[in-house]
């Protein structure tokens, strides 16, 4: 029940140009420096967060803004092992506006619902059903963003709640 990718047109759903979106990949190379800098205070993962075996026979699978990104042994999930304290994302995430703001866009809105949200939400419904054998009475998004996700559930006729840490993400 794995699926890879979907259809995807970046420049439409981040509605600007490739140098807009070099911007923005820049934008998020100084903010994993700063979260992954030498000394800075980190998590350490001991097990998979999918299957809970151990992290010691993962390996790096690909390195993105300078953090590797570790692969399950067992289950082939990715993962980041050395993660930032839970203090420094809350911070983050709490505080910053423009990572928000490329989720919160409402001229690129429709193109997000359509081809990230929607496939998304079919999955999860599809595995939901596959698992207990009916649809989902209703759903949870814990770490909202923007409320798209609670947005194509709502759409797809199951009724969703969202909770964001984001004040920008929440406005």
């Amino acid at each position: 029940a794995v699926r890879f990718g979907k259809p995807l047109d970046v420049l439409a759903l981040k509605g600007i140009d490739l140098e807009g979106v070099r911007g923005y990949a820049e934008h998020l190379h100084k903010r994993a420096q700063t979260l992954y800098a030498p000394g800075s205070a980190r998590r350490e993962l001991v097990t998979c967060p999918c299957c809970s075996m151990p992290t010691s026979d993962a390996k790096v699978e690909l390195v993105a803004h300078g953090v590797p990104y570790h692969r399950c042994a067992s289950c082939g999930h990715a993962f980041v092992r050395s993660q930032p304290a839970p203090e420094a994302l809350k911070r983050l995430y709490a505080e910053e506006e423009e990572l928000s703001a490329t989720y919160t866009d409402r001229a690129s809105l429709e193109v997000r619902m359509e081809q990230v949200v929607r496939p998304k939400v079919e999955w999860a419904i599809e595995v939901f059903e596959r698992r207990f054998q009916r649809r989902p009475r209703s759903a949870v998004d814990v770490g909202a963003g923007g409320g798209h996700v609670v947005e194509g559930l709502r759409r797809a006729g199951v009724p969703a709640e969202g909770y964001e840490l984001s004040a920008s993400s929440r406005r």
